[in-house]
């Protein structure tokens, strides 16, 4: 299955009040892992043996989901085979409305 269809299929499934998730994408072929990192290069994935990690914020810092799609688009695009897998989910932290008072 291709990385984006992996990556929409995972999104399906977050609860929804996801903030940011930590993604595996397990490279199996050397040689094209290298070329993954590069491709995957916005989102500073870190290396771990045959896996890259990379992070996804729904609202912040760091790359988006939108942004995260068109990086794995750029890997299926190439050809490059990865297996994408969640480690963690941290859901978004609500917001406490403030209170506005008059400035007058």
């Amino acid at each position: 299955m291709r990385l984006v269809e992996q990556w929409r299929r995972l999104t399906s499934e977050l609860p929804e009040n996801w903030g940011q998730v930590k993604l595996d994408v397990a490279v199996p072929r050397a040689e094209q892992r290298s070329r993954a990192a590069a491709l995957l290069g916005p989102a500073g994935p870190g290396r771990f043996g045959e896996h890259l990690r990379v992070s996804v914020h729904r609202s912040g810092g760091g790359i988006g989901p939108d942004q995260a799609e068109k990086l794995f688009r750029k890997l299926d695009q190439e050809r490059i085979r990865a297996t994408l897998t969640l480690g963690a989910v941290d859901e978004r932290e609500e917001r406490a409305a403030v209170a506005r008072g008059s400035l007058a």
